[in-house]
């Protein structure tokens, strides 16, 4: 019989204080949301939605992360562990490394969800019982074959499963991590190994300006294809991203009355009305995380 899986979040702090992905201009940080006060507003509305409607939240994260979320926004997690402080070598616009290294922790089946996925319901049974979870597949896109061909010819090493998928279906294809985890925890020690084992060999020999790219590519591409090469069924969320064109934004109501979740990326994050939609949650549901927020920016402590 199938384990209840542990629900997990991974809070990597170095990207946000350090990157240049995110924040060019050198300004604080917002990843990649309209104003950095959402990036707040979603991990709070995030943890305590996850925290209500499946009983509790473990945490992966280093020393800043936990000064953050736990001493400051005091967010209900049930365990913290400071395993990500152990990613002090690595690149910060290398940001997926932190999530990589959450889904190899755990002992026991796990959820990984985003710090940006909001539920209105508890994952339903066929997600929490399955070998593998993704969110949903990415194909025929672009930015996929983009990274691919813009160092395919500088790998030093290129997973097997990935070379055989690209034979084979004519295109790099992904799955959606915004939640991924499951019952087969050899599936993710092993792909978190070959992960890593790629980054360490590959990284020398990647401009830096590619490490986004290495970091999907190898991340989202690398569990699709180890999970289809191995014949292995993966649960999907939904079938493909369910989110409306940026010009018909409302409709993400649709979306969250089908199937009880959210994942706002790229430029849903910068829209206002995704982010005024995300205020008005939290400050209805959670007014002690919201006005702590407000008055933590306020003060300059965030």
């Amino acid at each position: 019989m199938p384990t209840t899986p542990r629900i997990i979040q991974s809070y990597w702090s170095r990207p946000g204080l350090e990157s240049n992905y995110f924040a060019p201009d050198g300004s604080k940080v917002n990843y990649g949301w309209r104003d950095r006060k959402y990036h707040y507003f979603s991990w709070a509305y995030s943890c305590l939605q996850f925290t209500r409607l499946h009983g509790a939240v473990d945490l992966y994260t280093d020393t800043p992360g936990k000064d953050l979320l736990i001493d400051l926004l005091r967010l209900p997690y049930r365990q913290v562990s400071l395993c990500l402080d152990d990613l002090q070598d690595y690149h910060p616009d290398l940001w997926v490394v932190g999530k990589v290294k959450a889904y190899s922790q755990p002992k026991e089946p796990f959820m990984h969800a985003d710090g940006d996925v909001f539920l209105t319901r508890p994952l339903a049974d066929r997600i929490t019982s399955a070998g593998l979870v993704a969110q949903h597949i990415e194909q025929q896109i672009d930015y996929y074959q983009d990274a691919w061909s813009a160092f395919a010819e500088r790998l030093q090493y290129t997973p097997e499963s990935l070379t055989a998928c690209l034979q084979e279906e004519g295109e790099i294809k992904a799955f959606n991590n915004g939640l991924i985890g499951g019952q087969d925890l050899d599936f993710f020690r092993e792909y978190t190994t070959e992960f890593m084992h790629s980054l360490e060999v590959n990284i020398p020999h990647i401009d830096p300006k590619d490490y986004d790219r290495f970091n999907v590519l190898f991340e989202q591409a690398l569990y699709y294809s180890r999970a289809h090469v191995g014949g292995q069924k993966v649960e999907l969320v939904f079938e493909y991203d369910p989110l409306p064109p940026p010009e018909q934004i409302p409709q993400v109501r649709e979306v969250l009355r089908k199937h009880h979740y959210l994942h706002p990326i790229y430029l849903y994050k910068k829209h206002p009305y995704i982010c005024d939609m995300l205020e008005c949650w939290l400050r209805k549901d959670y007014p002690e995380w919201y006005y702590r927020i407000l008055h933590l920016l306020e003060s300059g402590k965030i």
